[in-house]
């Protein structure tokens, strides 16, 4: 009889190639890690549009925070969970309603009934076409969106997106019933397209919700944590009819000469203080910027 030979089923053979299971583990990482990388990069870019929107509002340029790249992704992390919850859920069950469509549509095709088909390809030709007009419509002022979410590129990536969904049902024949897939120049235009449409959406949205979060802070700012600052030597903050208020102290042996109260923290980054004045109003009053330093000390409350 001869000779029981190892198995090499689920092992390394001699020259040291792994087993399938191991390349498809490794491509599937790989997937997750690219996914990973591209929604921090994301949210990096949503952090970073963010801060140029609500900073400047009270005259801080946010070069002078000196936020780093956590800084930025934190910032956003809470903002953008609903959105990507959102697109998370429509990338999961888009696939599955495909599928399901397919299954109907090639049943119907095949035993030769075809309305089914056209009304998929009208329909979605039809629907992508009003997408990408309205969309339009609102990219040159002709119809005035609401400011609260990127209609405008969301629009246009749905109806672009429906026209070629369209387009490839068009193949499909009673011997191939599923629709062909995007090819070479075409899919390359489309990722192109998706990526712009991506980023300009991110960055509306940044835009719109800095905005409104800095007229928020506006409006709520006694809800700001309040700040007392004390100096060994005169400040000079000036702002007139804010609530700030600056005393000269008598202590004979304290270090601290100058107090300034009424100030408001507005945020924290890299050893800055930036600061409001309880009464702040846009366009009207300055923001603070103190480093921290050793003739300064900082008491910070509970709002």
């Amino acid at each position: 009889m001869p000779p029981n030979r190892p198995s090499t089923e689920n092992t390394e053979d001699v020259e040291g190639h792994r087993p399938a299971g191991w390349a498809a583990g490794l491509q599937a990482l790989g997937q997750v890690l690219a996914q990973t990388t591209l929604i921090v990069a994301v949210l990096y870019y949503f952090g970073w549009a963010r801060s140029y929107a609500l900073y400047p509002y009270f005259g801080v340029e946010p070069s002078m925070l000196r936020f780093s790249v956590t800084d930025y992704v934190l910032r956003s992390v809470v903002v953008t969970v609903q959105p990507l919850v959102i697109a998370t859920l429509a990338i999961l069950a888009l696939p599955w309603a495909h599928r399901m469509l397919r299954k109907t549509v090639a049943k119907q095709v095949t035993g030769g009934r075809r309305l089914l088909l056209r009304v998929v390809i009208i329909g979605c030709a039809c629907t992508g076409a009003a997408f990408c007009v309205a969309g339009l419509l609102g990219f040159y002022n002709v119809v005035v969106y609401s400011t609260r979410y990127p209609l405008v590129p969301i629009f246009i990536g749905i109806g672009v997106a429906l026209v070629m969904y369209a387009a490839c049902w068009r193949g499909a024949t009673s011997e191939n019933p599923a629709p062909k897939g995007i090819e070479g120049l075409q899919a390359a235009v489309l990722v192109a397209l998706a990526g712009v449409l991506v980023l300009w959406a991110v960055g509306v949205y940044a835009n719109l919700d800095g905005t409104d979060s800095a007229r928020s802070i506006e409006r709520r700012l006694d809800e700001r944590p309040p700040v007392v600052v004390y100096s060994t030597t005169d400040l000079a903050l000036s702002a007139p009819n804010t609530g700030l208020r600056a005393e000269r102290l008598h202590a004979v042996h304290g270090q601290y000469v100058y107090r300034y109260t009424g100030l408001r923290l507005l945020t924290y980054s890299n050893g800055r203080y930036i600061l409001l004045p309880e009464h702040w109003a846009h366009a009207r009053d300055p923001a603070f910027i103190l480093d921290e330093r050793d003739s300064l000390r900082f008491e910070i409350r509970h709002a």
